[in-house]
């Protein structure tokens, strides 16, 4: 019964709203008029507003069309960083927070669907509090080299392992108690990789109207059409994508070599510091390697803002699905950069995401013959 409350009173509000537009009101304290204000639309990649901070207090408004809005609010003050998701749809959302604690601890009041987003970061935020207190710490002695510096780093990461199961578990039990709402929808596409398939369809098929049609919900029907996902051994599936002249490639496309698929983002540090790496690697063994950088970014301006920044010298293709496209799923991309090696007769002989310094120079010498 409650969940089919929910329901109603969400569709009303959408249908009621979407003439009224989305007001957000923050009031601040302990913050300077010069802080920097971010609002960014998480799935469309854009930046929603920029609202000013005067005497403590701001106001965004506008219009949603998709609701509701999946949203990142982001603050900057005195080299202190700030920021939080939420949602909002056309409706009024009162943000009150203070600069000595972080936004999760901060009020986020007004929307039904965000009501719903607030129950699940008290569940989680004393957890992350603990796990970034001890990420400030390991940030400071990493460099360090003595035994004791060493010892610290072994007991945070064993630590960090901890907090990341207790998140995990506290997130998969919301799911199934939540799946009847935005967040719930959007937080079981998050932890599909922790979720069987089996029990990851049970769920999504007990999701109603309106939360059914979202576009949550539509990236796990996408999940569930593409198959099993590729993995080491496997043969390597055919797409197309286009390159920045518009010109459509696909992967099989290219014979008598290896492919090492390049799985990045434009907002993405580890993309940025692997391309010098990545370039030597394509200048050893340019004669027998083919890289292929496929960008998950929505928006194509994103895509060529990388391309120009980064100045490869490879073929750089892009579908504008996002990271919910069936290339990205198929190939199990959760995160950036994912490489994928592919040998010459088409399978899947190396996978790995993440990157540090010479890793892929030691993939490339472990598997190109």
């Amino acid at each position: 019964m409650k969940q089919l409350l929910l329901s109603l009173a969400a569709a009303i509000i959408a249908i009621a709203a979407t003439s009224q537009g989305y007001t957000i009101k923050g009031k601040l304290t302990g913050f300077s008029d010069s802080a920097k204000i971010w609002i960014t639309d998480v799935e469309n990649q854009s930046i929603l507003d920029t609202p000013m901070l005067k005497k403590g207090v701001f106001t965004s408004k506008g219009v949603i069309d998709d609701m509701p809005g999946y949203f990142h609010l982001a603050i900057k003050d005195n080299g202190k960083f700030y920021n939080r998701v939420f949602y909002i749809g056309n409706e009024v959302l009162q943000i009150t927070g203070d600069s000595k604690s972080t936004m999760d601890y901060w009020s986020f009041r007004g929307s039904i669907h965000q009501d719903v987003q607030n129950r699940y970061v008290m569940l989680t935020r004393d957890i992350y509090k603990q796990r970034e207190a001890d990420m400030d710490i390991y940030v400071k002695i990493s460099s360090d080299t003595t035994a004791e510096a060493k010892r610290t780093i072994k007991e945070i990461i064993v630590r960090q392992k901890h907090f990341d199961s207790l998140i995990r578990n506290i997130s998969i039990r919301f799911i199934k108690e939540n799946y009847n709402s935005y967040a719930g929808a959007n937080l079981l596409w998050g932890y599909r990789k922790y979720i069987s398939k089996e029990e990851m369809m049970g769920i999504a098929e007990k999701i109603k109207s309106p939360y059914s049609e979202s576009r949550y919900s539509q990236k796990i029907n996408t999940f569930f059409i593409v198959g099993d996902e590729l993995k080491k051994g496997d043969t390597a599936v055919d797409f197309e994508a286009r390159d920045t002249s518009g010109v459509a490639h696909r992967l099989f496309a290219i014979k008598g070599k290896y492919i090492l698929l390049d799985f990045a983002e434009f907002i993405c540090p580890p993309c940025v510091a692997s391309i010098p790496e990545l370039k030597e690697v394509y200048s050893k063994y340019g004669n027998k390697l083919q890289i292929i950088t496929f960008d998950v970014d929505k928006k194509r301006e994103a895509w060529l803002l990388a391309v120009k920044r980064d100045k490869t010298p490879w073929l750089n293709l892009w579908d504008g699905k996002g990271v919910s496209g069936e290339t990205v799923l198929k190939y199990g991309v959760y995160s950036y950069p994912t490489f994928v090696l592919i040998d010459p007769q088409g399978k899947i002989i190396a996978k790995t995401s993440g990157y540090s310094k010479g890793t892929l120079t030691k993939l490339l010498e472990q598997n190109i013959k």
